[in-house]
């Protein structure tokens, strides 16, 4: 094959890759590590893209649509670092939300604008509207902005259940299933686990939660109707934002397209809100958007009328206005070393073995919850 189209969505758990041809056809697909631009830093940018070379060495164009990518400074680093692999290639950069919102552009045309509602791990409302205008609601990360997602249901579940305890004085059906699906004997035992626990292994528990709610747990109605009274509320005020009365709401993401009800719930409020709302399915993988944001660069490239890939009629434009956003100050606390082991050095054996034996359990527990994590999603 002689003209390859990359795609390349970069998220915080895995980098999805996707090859095709000039007319949209796929040709193959791999998945890669973690690719948040501002978790793996430059130096973790440029041995993934090296990595995504070794697969796909010449694309004629290629598009990148990546986590953590911000403002328009960010896109000329991800842009530089791409060019130093692949220096012939046309090359599209973005945010993740960006390029899975082409895939809403390209897919449902008759409407004037798109806010795509994504609730997994994490969530955020990202629109934009035929004429260029965007708004972005959500999408702060699990500790201050991810309302709705699976890590917000599964850690209010966990809030709820225990506050029930302690004003009833017995332990919930949910919490027995909380506790079950954690691997903890001990709701007291939830104290520690949460000081070490990955977002990922907390949103996993979620499953738990809305298969409670299925099956009537008054607790769990209680926080799966507050999450999905939270994604409306964000929903509907992208909606807002972009001032226009059509509107076409494209849910993805784990929590809609593998939890039906979930999907339903959200729909059902928001018609009660915005009566006329069309809301749909993600009708293909996200990172196809990267793949569609490639070939229109590609085609705006050529000259030959034959060529008979159709470009998107919507506007590729900035994912987040640049003006809007903060700019970091320094590097964040996880980024920073433990306080603990500050003093290494002049530390007593006996205290440094200690330090040692607490963190080596809580590697156990860490590498515990993943397999029952992965054994949950795969059951999801």
């Amino acid at each position: 094959m002689d003209q390859i189209i990359l795609g390349i969505e970069a998220g915080g758990t895995r980098t999805t890759l996707i090859l095709a041809d000039p007319q949209g056809v796929l040709i193959g697909q791999r998945v890669l590590g973690p690719g948040n631009f501002r978790v793996i830093g430059m130096d973790g940018l440029d041995a993934l893209f090296q990595e995504c070379g070794r697969i796909a060495p010449n694309p004629v164009s290629i598009g990148i649509g990546m986590a953590g990518v911000r403002d328009a400074r960010d896109r000329k680093r991800v842009r530089e670092a791409a060019q130093k692999i692949w220096p012939d290639a046309l090359i599209w950069v973005d945010h993740d939300l960006a390029s899975a919102l082409i895939v809403a552009q390209r897919h449902y045309r008759d409407v004037k604008a798109h806010v795509l509602v994504l609730s997994g791990t994490g969530s955020c409302c990202f629109g934009r509207a035929i004429d260029g205008a965007e708004a972005k609601c959500g999408g702060w990360g699990h500790q201050i902005g991810d309302r709705g997602s699976a890590y917000d249901i599964a850690h209010t579940a966990i809030s709820d259940v225990i506050e029930a305890c302690d004003r009833t004085g017995q332990w919930s059906p949910l919490g027995e299933q909380l506790l079950h699906s954690s691997m903890h004997n001990d709701p007291n035992d939830w104290i520690q686990w949460f000081q070490v626990a990955e977002k990922s292994e907390i949103a996993a528990l979620a499953v738990p939660v809305m298969e409670a709610w299925v099956d009537g747990d008054s607790i769990a109605k209680e926080v799966v109707y507050k999450a999905a009274n939270a994604l409306v509320a964000d929903a509907y005020a992208c909606w807002k934002r972009l001032k226009t009365k059509e509107c076409c709401f494209v849910l993805a993401g784990g929590m809609f397209l593998k939890q039906p009800a979930f999907s339903r719930l959200f729909k059902r409020l928001l018609k009660k809100k915005k009566q006329d709302a069309q809301v749909s399915a993600m009708p293909v993988e996200s990172v196809w958007g990267t793949v569609y944001a490639g070939l229109d660069l590609y085609a705006s490239s050529k000259a030959d009328k034959n060529f008979d890939h159709k470009p998107n009629k919507f506007q590729i434009g900035d994912a987040l206005r640049d003006h809007a956003l903060p700019t970091s100050t320094g590097m964040s606390s996880t980024e920073q070393r433990l306080q603990s082991s500050m003093k290494l050095d002049v530390m007593s054996c006996s205290k440094a073995f200690d330090l040692f034996l607490i963190e080596e359990a809580n590697i156990s527990t860490a590498i515990r919850m993943e397999k029952k994590k992965i054994l949950q999603w795969i059951s999801w």
